[in-house]
């Protein structure tokens, strides 16, 4: 892929990210030489993102490690190819080894409309209760992750801000009642999916694909120049049928000083691998 093009999809992720922090009120957004950090409460939300590639790993390692061990938190560190190939080797030396591993997939062109079953209704949200709904879905889609039911629901604590134009916000209703959803986060002259989910008893009725494909057909309507995703290993099959094709990857890695105030997690409720938040998919 066009090294533009990859960078144009790192630009997005990092958009995603700060995006998390402008949809509830609380968490600390930090920004500034090459070093973006969020800080809050729970897993979901403390994270440090290398944003300046010239920044010397050892020096960002050390600057977001002291910024979270003088909150006794731990962070998720996340590690984008190609960018931070650097920043990896030396996690690594340092004895980590990641969280997941998610891969970076790409659509260029407009995709059919889902057929959708009777009693299925596909909208596109417009409405703080719609946000509420979608809240509810995240929070019961992402439990079979390993994330707990209420930072999902914290994410979207101030649900005025995802009606925002840059965000194309799509949910499923199954018989009066929400089912799936997906968001399409336009920057950078891209798209990005994120937070594709289904409740449990409507999986396996392409909902959340519905929604993933109203979402993307959007942004490209919308002259996004592809549609960008990070995908589960159990979402990849799909979205290669779907005609997504994987152009790189990112890892998590899990950094828990001594004292952490967040719960130390352990090989059982760490996320599965690919999950990547999954604000991909």
């Amino acid at each position: 892929m066009d090294p533009e093009e990859l960078r144009l999809i790192d630009l997005n992720l990092v958009e995603s990210v700060r995006e998390l922090a402008r949809w509830q009120d609380g968490p600390e957004l930090r920004e500034g030489s090459g070093v973006t950090t969020i800080c809050g409460d729970g897993f979901l939300i403390n994270t440090a993102l290398r944003t300046d590639p010239r920044l010397p790993a050892e020096a960002f390692l050390q600057q977001v490690s002291a910024f979270f061990a003088a909150r006794a938190l731990a962070f998720t560190l996340w590690i984008r190819d190609p960018v931070d190939r650097d920043l990896e080797e030396l996690v690594r030396a340092r004895g980590l080894t990641p969280l997941a591993e998610t891969p970076w997939m790409v659509l260029r062109k407009p995709l059919a409309e889902a057929r959708l079953a009777r009693g299925v209704e596909l909208l596109r949200i417009s409405d703080p209760e719609e946000i509420a709904e979608l809240a509810e879905v995240e929070a019961e889609a992402y439990t079979d992750l390993g994330f707990a039911a209420e930072e999902c629901r914290a994410l979207f604590g101030a649900p005025r801000r995802l009606l925002a134009p840059h965000l194309l916000v799509y949910l499923a209703r199954a018989e009066g009642e929400a089912a799936a959803a997906a968001l399409a986060l336009l920057s950078h002259g891209v798209a990005g999916i994120y937070w594709v989910g289904t409740r449990k008893r409507f999986r396996r009725h392409g909902l959340a694909e519905a929604c993933t494909r109203a979402a993307g057909n959007d942004a490209l309507a919308r002259g996004a120049r592809f549609v960008a995703l990070h995908a589960s290993p159990m979402g990849e099959p799909l979205y290669r049928r779907m005609g997504y094709q994987p152009v790189a990857s990112h890892r998590w890695y899990w950094i828990a000083p001594a004292g952490e105030r967040s719960r130390r997690r352990t090989s059982s409720d760490t996320p599965r691998s690919g999950s990547a938040r999954s604000r991909g998919a």
